[in-house]
């Protein structure tokens, strides 16, 4: 399949294809599901079944919202991930500028030593 690499070309020519691309039969919709790396579809495949056809369109869409969705969860992990980080370093920093030593830090906020060097030192 010459669009199995592109997922935007796939999307199009799904959508330019609907009324083929909506009633596949089943070793179709399986390949393709193969072939665009979408195995998931393969567990419920009988949740895009319509009278004995497939409908990878609808497959796609749900492909789709669940890659946003998790694209979304990862953004929101890793953005309160780099939140805390940059807390622990004020945290650090005020410590360290009010007078305790790197080694009282790192007791007394549970932060390994190392890192509060780092940030000390940095």
């Amino acid at each position: 399949m010459q669009c199995r690499q592109d997922k935007e070309a796939l999307k199009k020519y799904s959508r330019d294809n609907e009324e083929r691309m909506s009633r596949l039969d089943e070793e179709t919709f399986e390949m393709i599901s193969i072939m665009s790396n979408n195995k998931w579809e393969m567990g419920c495949k009988e949740e895009y079944q319509e009278a004995g056809r497939y409908n990878m369109c609808k497959a796609m869409r749900d492909w789709e919202k669940e890659a946003k969705a998790e694209g979304k969860a990862d953004g929101i992990k890793a953005g309160m991930e780099k939140g805390i980080k940059q807390g622990h370093n004020e945290i650090i920093l005020n410590m360290f500028r009010k007078g305790k030593t790197p080694e009282e830090i790192a007791e007394w906020t549970d932060i390994p030593l190392k890192r509060v060097l780092a940030v000390c030192t940095g």
